[in-house]
């Protein structure tokens, strides 16, 4: 009869050394980055997009009075797509 091993894997957690290291190379990033506007009309779901759980028409009107109320608190980030147009 073959032996079944049921131990857990352990998996590694991201020592607090590791997640500073990453908050400053991104900082360091997102501070050569250049802040762009673009049209409203220029921005479309991206096929890399990997929220695929479809929001309530409720939590997205709630969300676009929000933003009427107090503007758009972080910046979107995308990324360009053929024909002057930019994946969200």
């Amino acid at each position: 009869m073959p032996v079944t091993k049921c131990e857990p894997e352990t998996t590694r957690k991201a020592s607090r050394k590791s997640v500073k290291t990453q908050e400053t190379v991104l900082s360091a990033l997102l501070a050569q980055t250049e802040e762009v506007s673009v049209p409203l009309a220029s921005l479309i779901k991206s096929p890399l997009n990997v929220r695929t759980v479809p929001y309530s028409a409720e939590s997205v009107s709630e969300l676009a009075e929000s933003i009427k109320g107090v503007g758009l608190l972080q910046n979107l980030v995308v990324h360009t797509l053929p024909g002057d147009r930019y994946g969200v």
